[in-house]
């Protein structure tokens, strides 16, 4: 039998538990819990900026956010006697997709400063009291440094953090210092699997998805796995689906709803579809990000700046992504 036959049969396999709610355990091993951690951290902060909590302005990802999310992912992963938890956790690791390093900023600033000039030569201390100072406070060291060419005002220095950080707070912290021109998270573009959590009063829902089929471009195919794990840590699986709303009991909308012109484009994009604020990336063919924000408007501006040629343009809701090929003038 082939190999991708078989695993179509691995993940598509009957679901004998469907429905029943068996006993597992929240405890692991070192090994195991160390998968986890950036997935239970990342979920966290999407918690916690998706319910905009006070602790959004938070440098550190509050255990009493990430601590329960770990619990769950530990406890599907022990859930050995369900065969879609082997599926998603053994057979073929699910994990969220990394849209950004939670442990990584990238600091553009004038490359003839005199604190950016020691980064460039690998040099920590710099000098500059404030970037100093929170250089310290969490212990950032050197990663790497991005020399751009001569008409670009600035170059980017990047740090890296010895633990997960919520990055985005940090670099609020870093662009109020007046010689940063801006900080930002060290984003990535893609798809393939993810995770999904939702919170109630006596369980944690999981929704894991599994993409193929040109995933660079926003996968053709997927499949959503959903399960509730209970507060005692025993877990429920509730049922595979096709797409995302109907792994979270919601109507499906219409996806030819969605759309963008112009396509080519010159200084802007309109995106019709979204009746809510939505989040954009922008990359090149060599997956390199150019663009991203949040737009409320239903268009995407300030791009007349790229160069003519392919990129990949990303947009998505909490629940909904869609990757467009376009090409600029």
């Amino acid at each position: 039998m082939q190999k991708g036959y078989l695993l179509l049969i691995i993940l598509f396999g009957i679901q004998s538990l469907y429905g029943q709610i068996v006993p597992s355990s929240c405890n692991a091993p070192d090994s195991v819990i160390l998968k986890y951690i950036d997935d239970a951290d990342r979920l966290a902060l999407y918690k916690i900026q998706r319910l905009n909590l006070p602790e959004s302005d938070s440098i550190q990802i509050l255990e009493i956010h990430s601590d329960s999310i770990l619990n769950a992912l530990i406890a599907v992963y022990n859930a050995g006697t369900i065969p879609e938890s082997d599926t998603i956790t053994r057979i073929y690791p699910i994990h969220t997709f990394p849209d950004y390093d939670l442990d990584v900023i990238n600091i553009a600033a004038n490359p003839n400063l005199a604190w950016m000039l020691q980064l460039k030569n690998r040099i920590i201390p710099t000098g500059h009291p404030e970037i100093d100072s929170l250089i310290a406070t969490y212990q950032l060291t050197f990663r790497f440094y991005y020399d751009y060419p001569d008409h670009i005002q600035y170059d980017i220095a990047s740090l890296r953090s010895p633990t997960n950080l919520n990055i985005a707070a940090l670099a609020e912290l870093f662009e109020e210092i007046p010689d940063v021109d801006y900080a930002e998270e060290n984003r990535y573009m893609g798809d393939g699997m993810n995770i999904y959590e939702s919170i109630a009063s006596d369980h944690i829902q999981l929704v894991y998805y599994y993409g193929w089929g040109d995933c660079p471009s926003g996968c053709t195919y997927r499949r959503y796995y959903k399960f509730k794990v209970y507060y005692d840590c025993s877990v429920e699986f509730c049922g595979s689906y096709n797409n995302l709303y109907s792994a979270l009991g919601s109507d499906e909308p219409n996806s030819k709803m969605v759309s963008i012109f112009p396509n080519p484009f010159e200084d802007l994009i309109r995106v019709n579809g979204f009746t809510e604020p939505f989040k954009y990336r922008i990359a090149n063919i060599a997956g390199q990000i150019v663009s991203f924000g949040i737009s409320d408007r239903k268009e995407i501006g300030n791009i007349a700046h790229l160069k003519p040629g392919l990129y990949f343009l990303s947009v998505q809701t909490e629940n909904l992504f869609y990757t467009f090929k376009i090409i600029k003038r």
